[in-house]
């Protein structure tokens, strides 16, 4: 039994530092990003069909702790008649190879890859109660 204990314990010790030297490769994300996305959306109910949409918007990146980050969007210019500009408060998750992030906000969600400090990539989905969209989105963060 002491022996069992005695390898618990030499697991534990050691699994430590393990566990800090991951939570030391989370990215910081905080910050201001600009989007620029571009993609297809549709009416609800369905009416003439799909469209191209353009949307060009700021995401600041206001609250992370570790994994953990929130912030607000603003939509600053969109073409397409379906597209309307509202403000919205996403929250979201860095993955477990610090290389993801997961967003989810009032009507929709996105799954992002992040290339280096100043550049991720993300698709965009939502569905509102008049328009569904998805977009392809290039983040790039702002000097401050």
């Amino acid at each position: 039994m002491r022996t069992l204990l005695s390898g618990l314990a030499v697991l534990v010790a050691s699994g430590l530092p393990l566990a800090a030297l991951a939570a030391d490769d989370i990215p910081d994300l905080k910050g201001k990003w600009t989007i620029d996305s571009e993609g297809m959306a549709f009416a609800i109910p369905v009416g003439t069909g799909a469209e191209d949409v353009e949307v060009a918007s700021v995401f600041v990146i206001d609250h992370q702790d570790g994994f953990k980050i929130s912030g607000k969007e603003s939509s600053q210019s969109a073409t397409g008649t379906i597209i309307a500009s509202d403000d919205e408060q996403p929250a979201g998750g860095i993955g477990f190879d610090n290389k993801t992030v997961s967003m989810v906000d009032h009507n929709g969600f996105r799954n992002c890859a992040i290339l280096s400090d100043s550049k991720m990539e993300c698709i965009y989905r939502h569905v509102a109660v008049d328009r569904a969209v998805i977009t392809r989105n290039t983040w790039t963060r702002q000097d401050d």
